[in-house]
């Protein structure tokens, strides 16, 4: 019976190099089809919460949520997200849901940080726009801005092009609240955060974590993915890499 022969060393190492090279090509197809996975759940996550917000705003006379409230409930700390008990730091879900979801829904597949506001909160990686639509109720001791109403539904021009949320992320973690670029920019529905209040814009930008583009959904309740990036505005301090805003002016965020 004849012997089979054995590989040569050359042949040995050009099946090797055959390999590492399949390998090379496959690992960052097969990394690209799981971050896009990823973008897929975290759109839907966003996609909630529209219709959250939505609903709430149905229930209080078209009022969308306010984006924080740390005045009415002493000990407590009240976000749209999520609510804290300052006391014994217990989290629940926040204003926008009224209690009753899986906190789960607040985790970005693809965000592994912590959130900017408070440590212990269970899941992060969204925010909601402040500077436009959610409004807020203050300790600030000025009664001309502690108490900021939120939008209604039916005051943004055109629903389908004013961001209501987004992967929230800047240089500190995920923050929770989106700011647009400009202080005000002298439109006539003047942004909901005055310089006194606010003026370090490059802590409420967007994560372009999802292959270099940001997930965002608008008061419309549709859903997309963006890839521009600007990183110009009224800044305190330079925007972190791989975060920015998503329009050189505010024209993506005000209710125009």
């Amino acid at each position: 019976m004849r012997r089979l022969g054995a590989f040569t060393l050359i042949e040995l190492l050009v099946v090797i190099s055959v390999i590492a090279l399949l390998v090379g090509i496959l690992l960052p197809v097969l990394g690209a089809a799981r971050e896009s996975g990823r973008a897929s759940v975290c759109l839907s996550n966003l996609r909630q919460f529209a219709i959250a917000a939505t609903s709430y705003a149905t229930d209080e006379r078209d009022t969308l949520p306010l984006s924080f409230d740390y005045a009415s409930v002493p000990n407590r700390q009240v976000h749209w997200d999520f609510e804290t008990d300052l006391i014994t730091f217990e989290v629940t879900p926040g204003l926008m849901w009224r209690g009753q979801t899986d906190p789960r829904v607040h985790q970005c597949p693809s965000f592994d940080g912590d959130s900017a506001t408070l440590v212990n909160e269970p899941h992060t990686g969204y925010n909601y726009n402040t500077s436009y639509i959610g409004g807020f109720i203050n300790l600030g001791g000025d009664p001309a801005t502690d108490l900021v109403p939120s939008a209604r539904l039916d005051e943004p021009d055109t629903p389908s092009a004013t961001v209501m949320f987004g992967d929230g992320e800047f240089g500190g973690g995920a923050n929770k609240s989106m700011r647009a670029p400009l202080i005000n920019a002298g439109l006539s529905n003047a942004a909901k955060d005055p310089p006194i209040l606010f003026t370090g814009r490059e802590a409420g930008t967007q994560g372009y974590r999802h292959l270099g583009a940001t997930q965002l959904v608008h008061v419309d309740g549709h859903g997309e993915a963006e890839n521009n990036r600007f990183t110009t505005g009224d800044l305190t301090g330079p925007v972190a890499e791989e975060t920015g805003f998503l329009s050189a002016d505010n024209s993506v965020y005000d209710l125009e």
